[in-house]
């Protein structure tokens, strides 16, 4: 007989992995993501902190803070494609999100800063 003291936490821990894991991972392919970077067709932005930012960032990228984005907006090329990252890929999803809301048709995320390596 199942203990459902263990597994309902179990359950819960391994959706938790799942949705966190798919954060992580882009949408868009690694390979695509990289020749729209490579060719300087695509604005490169991270999103995460300054703090997080000055420890080291992908080259090309330009800072722009989560909670700062809905200010910066306006200064994005909306002809240009756009690549979102971040530490994990929770923020850079929200900020994907946010742009796609905002009318801008080419974006992507790259999801955690580690899928770049």
């Amino acid at each position: 007989m199942l203990n459902l003291e263990l597994v309902i936490p179990a359950l819960l821990i391994g959706f938790f992995l799942i949705h966190q894991m798919r954060l992580r991972r882009p949408k868009t392919p690694l390979t695509e993501i990289r020749r729209l970077v490579n060719d300087e067709r695509a604005s490169l932005i991270d999103v995460r902190s300054q703090g997080e930012f000055s420890l080291g960032s992908i080259p090309g990228s330009r800072n722009v803070p989560l909670q700062q984005l809905p200010s910066a907006v306006s200064k994005f090329d909306r002809n240009k494609p756009i690549v979102v990252y971040c530490q994990s890929g929770a923020r850079s999803s929200h900020a994907a999100k946010m742009l796609r809301s905002r009318g801008f048709q080419a974006v992507h995320d790259l999801g955690a800063i580690s899928n770049w390596s």
